[in-house]
């Protein structure tokens, strides 16, 4: 059944109809202790109908082959459901924007055997010495295409690559052990360096056969943009959610318009950014996507809104709007991006005795901004340089102070999760053996 027929159908008994249809083709190799445990390819596609009558929502998925049972299941819910006031009509008609490099035909093409290979080198430029006895390696590619139609006009397709890739390298020097590990994510296949992943791995490995519990204290630390999602990126996806501000969830509740951050520094949502992994030209309500200024010179200036968060507030939404064909829309961001030139210098690294932070497995405190976690991977750092691995190393420290404590930050941006970012150096951050 074509879609203006499915909307035909469903505008007899409700007044709106919204359709949103992924198809994906997935690519993943993974190699455990140097053997393969899995190397395919699949496909999954589904479709998402919501439906609109009188301030009623219905809603329901399945199997695009299925549209007419799941039409019929989204009209059922809707006569079902409360009204809600707040539900605004769905996206009228609109040109999207233009984020470029968002699909690689490489990526779309590529064969499991292909993808094997590239694992291959990630692993072989892990045998960095002797001393490395496991690794694991892993990637996935995927190739997406997203329609958005509804009854008032709109019809939106875009196809989208991906590809994520990851390494995991275990040492042993006599009765001293250690693990490394580095990532890469892009949407070519231009994007990630097999090699530089498997290596890093295998030195963090290496250099962390040493590793000691740091002194309880104060340290400045250096925060890497592979750890950059969880701080920047919370403050963006979920502190500045319109969600969580209006439910009161956020520890951001109540501050737009106040300091958060030296004036120096500015956070920016963006879904156009050429070839970047929060891009997209439209997000999942069709909405265009753009350019939104959450903090700007230090200001908390806006949240981010998809239509349902921005209409209870009169305002307009920010593209922020995204799913899958399994739920309804959310609220969450996009690109986001720290600008902060005049921090900018090469002397991240340059303290005294401190912290550097590759990743930390745990996420801030959403109600009160508190950031106490585990650092899974680090190195202290002594006259600028590094020098032993972290073990049983705790940090703590208020993302409300945050953006007030940053000193300098590198010159190297990485794009990781969506959040691009340099190194950034904060300091006096509260650091605990366990």
């Amino acid at each position: 059944m074509e879609w203006d027929e499915v909307i035909r159908k469903g505008i007899r008994e409700v007044d709106q109809v919204e359709i949103y249809e992924e198809k994906s083709r997935i690519v993943v190799v993974d190699v455990e202790k140097g053997e393969i445990k899995r190397a395919e390819a699949s496909f999954s596609s589904g479709v998402g109908i919501r439906v609109l009558k009188d301030k009623q929502l219905g809603f329901a998925y399945g199997n695009t082959g299925a549209v007419e049972r799941v039409l019929e299941k989204a009209i059922r819910g809707c006569k079902a459901n409360r009204e809600d006031p707040n539900l605004p009509g769905f996206t009228p008609e609109s040109k999207p924007s233009s984020a470029e490099d968002l699909f690689d035909h490489r990526l779309d093409e590529i064969e499991p055997d292909e993808v094997f290979d590239l694992v291959g080198a990630m692993v072989e430029a892990s045998r960095i010495s002797d001393k490395v006895y496991s690794i694991s390696a892993s990637m996935e590619i995927a190739s997406t295409q997203i329609t958005v139609v509804n009854s008032e006009g709109l019809d939106l397709t875009e196809k989208r690559t991906t590809l994520s890739a990851g390494c995991y390298v275990s040492s042993r020097d006599g009765d001293k052990a250690s693990t490394g590990s580095e990532i890469g994510e892009g949407r070519s296949l231009d994007s990630v360096d097999p090699e530089f992943i498997g290596r890093t791995a295998g030195e963090r490995a290496i250099a962390s056969l040493n590793s000691v519990q740091a002194e309880t204290g104060e340290y400045p630390m250096v925060i890497l943009p592979r750890a950059s999602p969880k701080f920047l990126g919370f403050l963006v996806g979920s502190a500045a959610s319109s969600d969580n501000l209006q439910h009161g969830r956020s520890f951001l509740t109540g501050k737009l318009g106040t300091a958060i951050g030296r004036y120096e520094i500015s956070l920016v949502d963006d879904g156009l950014l050429a070839g970047r992994l929060g891009s997209r030209s439209f997000d999942d309500e069709g909405t265009p996507t753009r350019r939104t200024y959450v903090v700007r010179g230090g200001i908390f200036e806006s949240a981010i809104y998809d239509r349902y968060t921005a209409h209870k507030e009169g305002r307009e939404s920010t593209g922020n709007a995204r799913r899958s064909y399994s739920s309804i829309p959310s609220v969450e961001r996009n690109n986001v991006v720290l600008l902060a030139d005049r921090l900018s210098g090469d002397d991240v690294m340059d303290v005294r005795r401190g912290i550097l932070l590759i990743s930390t497995g745990d996420s801030p405190n959403l109600a009160n901004g508190e950031f106490s976690g585990l650092i899974s991977e680090g190195f202290l750092i002594e006259n600028g340089d590094v020098a032993r691995g972290l073990r049983g190393t705790n940090f703590c420290l208020s993302l409300l102070d945050f953006l007030k404590n940053v000193e300098v930050v590198g010159k190297e941006v990485r794009d990781i999760a969506g959040v691009i970012s340099p190194p950034i150096r904060v300091g006096k951050v509260r650091i605990a053996g366990s």
